[in-house]
């Protein structure tokens, strides 16, 4: 989701970081801890990213996701106001449906992304909950604030915390906690009580695996992410193997793959838009949208595989056979599960069909790198049956 930096940093600057309920908890674990989106945040635990990653993918992963923000809508004509900014059709959402979308400006651009859901409708009147990046939020806030219509409201809950269960055995280990969560399927999400104080559990993820996040009160998280690391399929895992897996999913990161100059057709993004919406055109950018979706873009996001041993990073180019200079790379890694170095990139239209062969231009050198469809992993989320 947002830009990921991680800088180990001068000691003498941690006291102005923030710092999730879950902090003393990282602390006890030994967790390597680093700045992130102005918080200090745990990069890993006592192994390895790579080890943290294998782990995810084969049993399940415990993940602090706090320092993103959520924040509840509601009142007035609120499913108007939002989806002047948010190009999903709102009123097709049911409770307890979840949707990916984006928050657009004038011109199309992504002022990030986020996660979307219908809690409840009480009096006709419904309330939404959104996630949104930790880089993003304060300035989310206010754009969202500054669409809002008279007497709707956008309350920010920094009350509560978000963990996320992630990997194929996440449902069997959060079911002795939680026994309702076996009949949740991918994109759902529902209000329960544990202890009895309220959650709310959203059977989605960042990892392209099965899994779960769990919004609960920043004084009772501690509690609930011990319980869950009591049981031995489970280990705490870091922002590090996060981007690694999520990038293997074919997901974006904000402020990398995706920002305020990129439209949501260039970002490869065009299934998560509403064929309603585009029809009716009524929201931020849909001019620009539509025009895209008719003609397509100039640039889109693409996955590459590189040959070799070379990591691609942000900024890097992208190059022809030829020579020419086609696109930048916008997020690489080495990619633990297909054992090579994958990159996603977003470069000329014509140039991202699968198969096509290009260059990556790595310290003065051109590596050779192949295009390929994206996610480079498939994604194991659960439909139910």
């Amino acid at each position: 989701m947002s830009k990921m930096e991680f800088h180990l940093g001068d000691p003498r600057e941690s006291y102005k970081l923030k710092a999730t309920s879950l902090l003393p908890l990282h602390k006890s674990l030994m967790a390597q801890l680093v700045p992130f989106a102005n918080y200090s945040m745990p990069l890993k635990y006592e192994t390895s990213i790579i080890s943290e990653h294998f782990h995810t993918r084969s049993s399940c992963g415990l993940f602090d996701v706090s320092h993103m923000g959520q924040a509840d809508l509601y009142g007035g004509d609120i499913i108007s106001a939002l989806e002047r900014i948010i190009p999903i059709d709102l009123r097709s959402l049911n409770i307890g449906q979840i949707r990916y979308s984006q928050i657009l400006n004038d011109n199309g651009g992504i002022v990030d992304d986020l996660m979307i859901s219908l809690l409840k409708i009480t009096n006709g009147q419904p309330l939404y909950r959104i996630i949104v990046n930790a880089s993003c939020k304060d300035k989310d806030y206010q754009f969202i604030r500054s669409h809002l219509n008279p007497g709707t409201t956008l309350r920010e809950r920094p009350d509560l915390s978000l963990i996320s269960l992630q990997g194929p055995e996440s449902s069997n280990v959060l079911k002795r906690i939680i026994p309702q969560v076996t009949k949740m399927a991918f994109m759902k999400c529902q209000k329960d009580t544990l202890d009895d104080k309220e959650i709310i559990i959203s059977r989605c993820g960042y990892t392209g695996e099965d899994g779960f996040e769990i919004s609960i009160e920043n004084n009772y998280v501690k509690q609930l992410a011990e319980k869950i690391l009591e049981y031995k399929e489970t280990l705490p895992i870091g922002l590090g193997a996060r981007d690694t897996l999520r990038l293997e999913a074919g997901l974006c990161l904000y402020g990398n793959d995706i920002n305020d100059d990129t439209s949501p057709v260039e970002a490869n993004l065009s299934w998560s838009l509403s064929k309603k919406r585009i029809k009716e055109g009524n929201f931020l950018g849909s001019s620009r949208i539509i025009n895209e979706l008719k003609t397509k873009p100039s640039k889109f996001r693409t996955g590459l595989r590189l040959l070799g041993k070379s990591i691609a990073r942000p900024g890097m180019a992208v190059k022809s056979l030829d020579g020419l200079e086609i696109g930048k790379i916008t997020s690489g890694a080495y990619s633990p599960s297909i054992g090579c170095s994958i990159a996603v990139a977003l470069i000329a239209n014509e140039f991202s069909n699968p198969n096509s062969k290009l260059f990556v231009e790595i310290r003065d050198k051109n590596v050779e790198a192949e295009v390929v469809q994206l996610p480079f992993v498939s994604n194991k989320y659960y439909r139910g049956g």
